[in-house]
């Protein structure tokens, strides 16, 4: 999972198809763990707060992602990366009785920290 921070909020992307997703809408309390796998022991740092999931500026903010950790633009929208990410995003959309699902829909989760701790 990607993160940033906008100074005041940790954010995280994620759409509305995702259990993610449906998991923070349900309870939104997270908690993130960040590893150095080349200090394990030494260096990590846990991030505890609620999650406030926000369409505004969510498509921005995957692409800003996808430039900073893939070095690519980001193409969330099915019918641009379809070839991209292969035939689940194809089908995605289809019911079993051919109708269509609600369309996906690209959040960001602003967690406002309850507690950064660093190991």
């Amino acid at each position: 999972m990607w993160i940033d921070t906008d100074g005041e909020f940790v954010l995280l992307n994620t759409n509305t198809a995702r259990v993610k997703y449906r998991n923070l809408k349900q309870n939104p309390f997270i908690l993130i763990s960040i590893v150095d796998a080349q200090h394990p022991s030494s260096r990590t740092v846990l991030i505890k707060g609620h999650a406030d999931l926000v369409e505004k500026g969510a498509l921005q903010h995957i692409d800003l992602l996808s430039r900073k950790y893939a070095g690519a633009p980001c193409h969330p929208n099915p019918a641009k990366s379809a070839s991209s990410f292969g035939s689940r995003w194809r089908k995605r959309g289809q019911r079993g009785d051919g109708h269509m699902r609600a369309p996906i829909i690209e959040v960001v989760g602003r967690i406002k920290s309850v507690r950064i701790q660093a190991a």
